[in-house]
């Protein structure tokens, strides 16, 4: 039996935990439960779990800092983390995940079938690592599905890029166990923060993860190219890369040339942009460290400094067809214009089938983009249609058995046809709702008013009015509010604008009645949220 350690300081959190599936029955045991982090680590070092299950905000201490103190006093036979989070605890699972943490559940998405599926793979996991400590010949690469591995190299990537892992033959050692090349001589570290990137902002934070696998997918495409490099997330839009080269004289060279592919690929295929550093070159698995941290230094300052380059992807750059298409399909999903939706998507799978040196990553990477782009028009338009139900399955799983041009060709007219299929399911309530909020966004830095939005679909105010709170259970001036005060703190974080002039740019003439409004809606007053 794999032993099961369940932490949440929610009684009815545990509870229905341990209600979702018939434990013993599949192999598993739940020895113990704790309310906080200091509790379950007296059960852990008591009843030596394999996996433990914990929230990550809990009283007296948290899921994280449970992680870092069973780390700390066992050396060996430490258990397996899953965290437990919320929507908005995004930046926590990452920092979990950088600990070590296996896998991660969204509470309101925990499913019988989802903590079967992840409690089968992490106890995989927990055999594998432990035959291996305990002498097994057998090479550890061979043991692993290829998801299981990308996330096990991900993780000791992360080992070294923050020095955790403090001896060098430590590091030897996976290496050579996870059949991963960096000749330790000469090692260089580049980073690409991605920077004000308005494709970030349309997803709600649960979708980031989503968006990463687009990026991930065009990243190694990139660094496969190149012996002795490696790339990771090292936090949500933070691209590290750990580079070796067998020739001093080349290596600053050709650092700056996989670099400079990556910002260029990211840019062409996801239509995205960001700042680069790179460290100096040093001896040693030990230096790479001090070297992530320079290279970041450097990424996240414009000055040149000297022996450090610091690199911007300029807008002179050429962006691809593909780009375009995924620009041109946003839009006419925005306009709700099925036919140039479909005529778009026609385009694409035409330039596909004549296009004969597309990889696959990148086709990957361009039907997730277009995912997303349904996704968040579903969200903002159709919030009670279900994505997977009008497919037919999950179709983001369902990239992970396109491997043809053929394939992914079908996959694109899938997408059309289940389009087409969502557009004429709405009612013509909602698409006037939809109307209604396009003017919104079209118009909300002007005067916009209820009689203006009803003018424009030619219907009476009071008609709009009782039909906008019907459907989405708020009024057109409160949606109008959230609007503006969404798109004034996108442009607080990203922009040197002066408060008064935010406000003008969102539609307020008043600087004391937009602050007024914006610390009604954050919580805060404008000036301190840009601070």
């Amino acid at each position: 039996m794999i032993k099961v350690l369940i932490v949440d300081d929610e009684m009815i959190s545990r509870i229905g935990i341990k209600s979702l599936i018939p434990w013993k029955e599949q192999g598993f045991t739940v020895v113990g439960e704790a309310e906080n982090g200091k509790k379950a680590l007296e059960l852990i070092l008591e009843l030596r779990p394999d996996i433990v299950i914990t929230d990550i905000k809990m009283p007296v201490m948290s899921g994280l800092n449970l992680i870092k103190k069973t780390q700390a006093e066992l050396v060996q036979g430490q258990p397996a983390f899953i965290v437990l989070s919320s929507y908005d605890d995004f930046d926590y699972v990452k920092e979990a995940l950088v600990l070590g943490a296996k896998d991660y559940f969204l509470k309101l998405e925990l499913t019988p079938e989802k903590l079967l599926e992840t409690l089968n793979r992490v106890s995989q996991l927990v055999s594998i690592e432990r035959e291996q400590q305990n002498n097994n010949k057998k090479p550890y690469v061979e043991q692993l599905s290829a998801n299981d591995y990308e996330i096990i190299k991900s993780n000791f990537l992360q080992e070294i890029i923050h020095g955790r892992s403090n001896r060098e033959e430590d590091i030897d050692n996976k290496l050579i166990a996870l059949e991963m090349r960096l000749p330790k001589e000469r090692i260089q570290c580049g980073v690409i923060l991605l920077h004000g990137m308005d494709v970030y902002q349309k997803y709600n934070d649960h979708d980031i993860h989503l968006f990463q696998f687009a990026v991930e997918n065009i990243v190694s495409e990139i660094v496969s190219d190149y012996h002795f490099a490696h790339a990771v997330f090292t936090q949500a839009k933070e691209i590290t890369v750990i580079f070796a080269h067998a020739e001093m004289d080349q290596m600053d060279k050709n650092m700056l040339e996989l670099m400079n592919a990556i910002m260029k690929a990211l840019q062409v295929y996801l239509n995205i942009r960001g700042l680069m550093g790179i460290s100096k070159i040093r001896e040693g698995y030990l230096s790479i460290k001090t070297s992530y941290s320079e290279a970041l230094e450097d990424a996240n300052h414009v000055i040149v400094q000297k022996g450090i380059r610091n690199y911007e992807l300029g807008s002179e750059e050429p962006v691809s067809d593909m780009s375009d298409y995924i620009k041109q399909f946003e839009l006419t999903l925005h306009v709700s214009e099925m036919d140039k939706m479909s005529e778009c998507l026609v385009h694409l799978v035409e330039k596909i089938k004549h296009t004969s040196d597309i990889s696959k990553n990148v086709l990957k990477s361009l039907c997730s983009t277009l995912l997303l782009s349904v996704h968040t028009y579903l969200n903002e338009y159709a919030s009670s249609i279900k994505l997977e139900e009008a497919w037919g399955s999950d179709p983001y799983r369902s990239l992970e058995h396109l491997n043809t041009n053929y394939d992914f060709i079908t996959w694109i007219e899938h997408l059309e046809k289940t389009m087409v299929a969502i557009f004429n399911s709405l009612g013509e309530s909602r698409k006037l709702i939809h109307q209604a909020k396009q003017y919104i966004h079209k118009h909300y830095v002007s005067n916009v008013s209820l009689e203006a939005i009803a003018d424009e679909l030619n219907i009476s105010p009071n008609y709009l009015s009782y039909l906008f709170r019907k459907e989405t259970k708020e009024s057109v001036v409160e949606y109008l509010t959230k609007y503006r005060i969404n798109k004034a703190k996108d442009l607080l974080r990203t922009t040197h604008y002066k408060i008064y002039e935010v406000g003008q740019m969102v539609g307020y003439d008043s600087e004391q009645y937009f602050s007024r409004v914006f610390k009604k809606i954050v919580g805060m007053p404008p000036l301190k949220f840009k601070q």
